[in-house]
């Protein structure tokens, strides 16, 4: 073996043992933290930042809020206070629906007591957004909305004489609902919506 031959082996042998060392240099490379997962992603993806602020300070006073307190969001106090167990409904018990009712884009937010829904499509409040803000269209304290099939609603009023008047309503973009006076009989010819809510609760899990 001549000089040149001895050299070249020489420094085969010197790379081939620092390979070892390189190797665990790299693995001595900090790794980029593992992301932040935020539990509510999936459900919170699909609600507008508009009302999902809203949302989230609600979830997170309702064990504070008694049965007279009106909420920004809920504004009434009868869908957050069960007449017949006399305390608040829990996160279960009531839920919210997004849907665009007047076909602009926007999706509305309508919050509701579950049992009342499945059973009559009743609602007590609707939202929309109007300049990145969440705006009420309508809530009611006595009166009660019925979301229709064709994405109207009912309202039934009580009067005096323990009768009821009811009206059609129709929400048009960001204005307040047009109301229009109907009989009751012509308020059993629309079809009650068989839409589902979602517990707030599940913002939750």
């Amino acid at each position: 073996m001549n000089i040149k031959q001895l050299i070249a082996a020489s420094l085969l042998a010197a790379a081939v043992l620092t390979l070892p060392s390189c190797k665990d240099k790299t693995s001595d490379v900090p790794k980029d933290p593992a992301p932040i997962i935020n539990n509510n992603t999936a459900v919170s993806s699909e609600i507008p930042s508009a009302y999902l602020m809203q949302m989230n300070k609600l979830l997170n006073e309702w064990e504070l809020r008694e049965g007279s307190m009106s909420d920004p969001l809920i504004g009434t106090r009868l869908l957050m206070y069960d007449n017949v167990k006399k305390c608040v409904k829990t996160k279960d018990e009531v839920g919210y629906m997004l849907i665009d009712l007047d076909g602009d884009g926007t999706e509305e937010l309508i919050t509701a007591p579950l049992d009342g829904f499945k059973e009559n499509a009743m609602v007590y409040d609707i939202l929309t957004i109007k300049d990145g803000q969440a705006f009420h269209l309508a809530n009611s304290l006595q009166a009660t909305y019925h979301l229709m099939a064709d994405n109207s609603f009912i309202l039934r009023t009580p009067n005096e004489d323990k009768s009821f008047s009811f009206k059609r309503v129709t929400i048009n973009g960001t204005e307040r609902p047009t109301e229009v006076e109907i009989t009751k009989e012509e308020s059993a010819k629309y079809y009650i919506s068989t839409a589902e809510l979602t517990p707030f609760s599940a913002l939750e899990k």
